[in-house]
């Protein structure tokens, strides 16, 4: 999004704690000094961001299955260990072995933002990189113009020998 010339917010846990206490106009206030938002804890407002920000767009990113999201999810967690972030949102700190879980919490939410933005296409979009959606499906529903550097893929994890050198050279 900071391509696209938008004041980026990214993850915040300390705005996901103030969430979880019941001080959401707090994290509402503080997002006024931004216009995009990705990561805990804006997923869990839309409908209080949609409600204080009327007009604005909503970009859902799915994952071409559950389970590859799922996937995911675990590798993120070998990499950063359990996380307080994680506890608050799913109720575990850790998804291994709560695949289940997950996987119902995922599929329940994007089931829930899609009940809630359905005929609104002009405000809500959903896009799966995986699938191809890069630049010219996120331009034209944000009215911008393509940008001429190619479409980057922040969360694409290395291959497990990649990471595993990365963790060797780390010890040296």
């Amino acid at each position: 999004m900071k391509i696209l010339g938008y004041n980026h917010k990214s993850y915040d846990l300390e705005l996901l704690k103030k969430h979880y206490e019941g001080r959401t106009d707090e994290v509402l206030k503080y997002a006024e000094k931004y216009d995009g938002f990705e990561d805990w804890p804006w997923p869990l407002l839309y409908k209080e961001l949609d409600s204080r920000f009327p007009g604005s767009k909503f970009i859902l990113t799915t994952r071409i299955t559950p389970q590859k999201w799922y996937g995911s999810l675990v590798k993120h967690s070998e990499r950063t260990g359990p996380t307080e972030a994680r506890k608050l949102v799913y109720g575990y700190t850790d998804p291994h072995h709560k695949k289940n879980e997950h996987i119902r919490f995922y599929n329940k939410h994007n089931a829930e933002v899609r009940a809630y933005f359905h005929g609104r296409d002009s405000d809500f979009i959903e896009l799966c990189w995986e699938r191809g959606d890069g630049w010219e499906k996120l331009c034209r529903f944000l009215d911008k113009q393509n940008p001429d550097t190619l479409f980057p893929h922040a969360n694409k994890s290395p291959g497990r020998l990649s990471t595993i050198k990365k963790k060797i050279v780390s010890f040296f």
